[in-house]
């Protein structure tokens, strides 16, 4: 059976207000290594509401680089397996579970990806010709990195931000586009998801190196 709507249950239950919609609640930030993603991220432990931020380090990203924040106000996990980082997004993501972190960044997402790639293929069942079910694998990839990370971080209670390196690629007209660096679907249904995509560079201006967003 549809759902039904009238008017009152739209403007009584629905209805929000512009300064609401202008907070984001899911951002990614992408770029090449030493643009200065993990630091930017890392800022957002020094906004006003925050308590806490947790930051979820899969290739030692922030050893030296955050010297300059508060050791009161950031954790971090170096998280070393796809198991360890599934069963801490597991706990952060249960409606049922506490904790006290407003803000959580992942950092970075294309390494957990490759992570999970290696996790599904492993477990992979064996097809009638005797090889991997490479459909298999891949359908869980992108199950994992789109529902499990993308949709469960844009519902997250707290302000979610996703690390994600470039990758480039050749579109029609030969110019060059950069990308985030995710593997099969998923790199077509990411984008998508969080409500601010930021692509970061390094560079000089006026002298001085800075990070661009």
């Amino acid at each position: 059976m549809s759902e039904s709507f009238d008017l009152s249950d739209v403007l009584g239950k629905y209805i929000s207000k512009p300064s609401a919609a202008s907070k984001p609640e899911f951002v990614v930030l992408y770029g090449r290594p030493g643009c200065g993603k993990t630091y930017l991220a890392a800022t957002a432990s020094e906004l006003p509401h925050v308590r806490k931020t947790l930051i979820l380090d899969t290739e030692g990203s922030t050893v030296g680089t955050l010297s300059d924040f508060d050791d009161d106000k950031i954790d971090i996990i170096r998280v070393t397996s796809f198991a360890m980082l599934k069963a801490i997004l597991d706990k952060l993501n249960d409606p049922n579970a506490t904790h006290e972190y407003d803000v959580v960044i992942l950092d970075t997402l294309d390494v957990a990806q490759g992570w999970a790639v290696d996790h599904f293929k492993e477990i992979a069942p064996i097809t009638r010709s005797g090889e991997q079910d490479g459909f298999w694998v891949w359908g869980k990839v992108s199950e994992w990195t789109v529902k499990e990370v993308g949709q469960d971080l844009r519902q997250a209670p707290y302000l979610a931000i996703a690390v994600i390196h470039e990758r480039e690629e050749k579109s029609t007209d030969g110019s060059v586009v950069k990308m985030l660096k995710l593997q099969g679907s998923a790199k077509d249904t990411w984008p998508g998801l969080p409500d601010v995509v930021a692509y970061l560079e390094r560079k000089v201006l006026d002298g001085v190196p800075q990070t661009v967003a």
